[in-house]
């Protein structure tokens, strides 16, 4: 029968690395959510001339697109934590249970 060695240590450990990497993100957001730039900051050339829209227009979606993908890696670095966490803990718990059934067991031979 082949047995599987789980070390929770390592487990937690991973997880605690996925909260770093989640709370070092979370500034982030805000900070790019916070990089609004008027069309006049694309102006160069002639009053009226369209290529400060385009260029606006393209920042702006550009933006919108970072905001999104920091957004979504902060949800998912903090549910890998999580569930690295209760894996560790699951594991845990399991190995109590085997422990206390393997001694209850034990106990009763002669």
């Amino acid at each position: 029968m082949t047995t599987v060695t789980i070390v929770t240590e390592a487990v937690r450990a991973e997880a605690t690395k996925w909260g770093k990497l989640h709370d070092d993100l979370a500034p982030l957001v805000t900070a790019v959510d916070n990089l609004d730039l008027n069309v006049t900051a694309f102006w160069i050339g002639e009053p009226g001339e369209i290529n400060a829209t385009i260029y606006s227009s393209a920042y702006n979606e550009f933006q919108a697109w970072l905001i999104k993908v920091l957004k979504a890696g902060v949800v998912e670095w903090g549910q890998i934590q999580t569930t690295l966490n209760r894996i560790a803990n699951e594991y845990d718990k399991q190995d109590k249970i085997v422990e206390i059934d393997l001694e209850k067991f034990y106990s009763v031979m002669p």
